[in-house]
């Protein structure tokens, strides 16, 4: 939007993280994601990893690589999004 600063980009996707203003933060994408997810994304959409050229086990097997930091960022993301609600 504009007047948003812009946090994270990727060459498929050229926002997928914003800020606007001080406390509205948008991802578009999963701090969440596990192994499993991961393979379950790829058993549910085959058809678009073809197409973008990525072989399903590769993908599963890269996510060992980033899942550990996402993990971090996710505990730290929303534990600072839930510390007003739980009072800290």
């Amino acid at each position: 939007p504009k007047g948003a600063v812009a946090l994270a980009s990727s060459d498929k996707t050229p926002c997928q993280a914003f800020r606007y203003g001080a406390k509205v933060y948008a991802f578009q994408f999963h701090f969440e994601v596990t192994r499993d997810g991961v393979a379950a994304m790829a058993a549910a959409w085959p058809r678009e990893l073809e197409k973008e050229g990525i072989a399903p086990e590769q993908m599963i097997a890269a996510s060992d690589r980033f899942i550990p930091d996402l993990e971090r960022m996710g505990e730290t993301v929303f534990s600072r999004w839930a510390a007003p609600i739980q009072g800290t």
